[in-house]
C-alpha cells in the first residue's frame, strides 16, 4: 500500500522547488513535486494550477520539515557577498579582488 503523501511546502518557481527536493532526497527522503510541469511551462500563470507542491510520505513529515528549516537557515541571501569565494574549477579559496585562481589559473574572463 502506498503511504499517504502530505504537502510540506509550496513554491512559485521551479528552481526553488528543485533545490528543496534535491536537499531532501540527499537526506534520504522521497519527494514528489505536484504541478511542476504546469508551472515550469509558464510560471506567470502558476495561479491557475496552483503553486508547485512538495509532498513527502506522512511518516517523513517531521524530518522533511526539519531539513527544510535547516536549508533555509543555511541559505545565503540573494545578492550577498562573502569575503572569499571559491574557484569554480578546483574549489580553492579565491579572493574577490582577483580574477584568476592562484592554484590552478582558472579565470572568470
Amino acid at each position: 500500500m502506498n503511504p499517504r503523501r502530505v504537502t510540506i511546502a509550496t513554491y512559485d518557481r521551479t528552481v526553488e522547488a528543485a533545490v528543496a527536493k534535491l536537499y531532501l532526497e540527499a537526506g534520504g527522503i522521497s519527494v514528489f513535486m505536484i504541478n511542476e510541469p504546469m508551472v515550469g511551462l509558464d510560471w506567470l500563470s502558476s495561479v491557475a494550477p496552483g503553486e508547485i507542491q512538495l509532498q513527502v510520505a506522512e511518516d517523513d513529515v517531521a524530518q522533511a520539515v526539519a531539513q527544510l528549516e535547516e536549508l533555509a537557515r543555511n541559505r545565503q541571501p540573494a545578492g550577498s557577498v562573502t569575503d572569499e569565494e571559491v574557484c569554480l574549477s578546483c574549489g580553492s579559496p579565491m579572493d574577490l579582488a582577483g580574477d584568476c585562481c592562484t592554484e590552478c589559473g582558472w579565470t572568470y574572463l
